[in-house]
């Protein structure tokens, strides 16, 4: 968040998550705004992953959990993601936002980032096969 925030903080007895300002407010994660929600969550699921696995690199499973960034915040969560990638932590990414392709095409170029499109499936319905 570009130093907005410098710390996370969990409240037990009301079940709230809290973020501290730079300017030493306390506000509930509710009011953030979507993309700082986004990414305080996935920031939450890292910090997990690397307290579950302290010795050793895991994997995540992602489907768009960025999806209210604006470009900016999208362009530097995927740095992100590449950096963890280069530490040895596997990501497999979903998304339908063509953004995120745009911003790492340098890396699918380079061969950092693999993209495997899902075909497409037509859902109409066949009338001859009905019963």
């Amino acid at each position: 968040t570009g130093g907005l925030y410098t710390d996370v903080s969990y409240d037990p007895e009301r079940l709230l998550v809290k973020v501290r300002r730079k300017d030493g407010k306390e506000i509930e994660a509710k009011h953030l705004s979507g993309g700082a929600y986004d990414q305080l969550y996935f920031a939450i699921r890292l910090a997990l992953g690397a307290k579950l696995l302290p010795d050793e690199k895991g994997f995540f499973i992602l489907d768009d959990p960025f999806i209210k960034s604006d470009t900016g915040r999208l362009a530097q969560q995927m740095k992100t993601l590449l950096s963890l990638s280069r530490e040895g932590w596997q990501i497999i990414y979903f998304s339908a936002k063509d953004e995120v392709k745009d911003i790492l095409k340098g890396s699918i170029k380079k061969g950092e980032v693999l993209i495997k499109p899902f075909p497409r499936t037509d859902f109409k319905r066949d009338k001859t096969q009905e019963t």
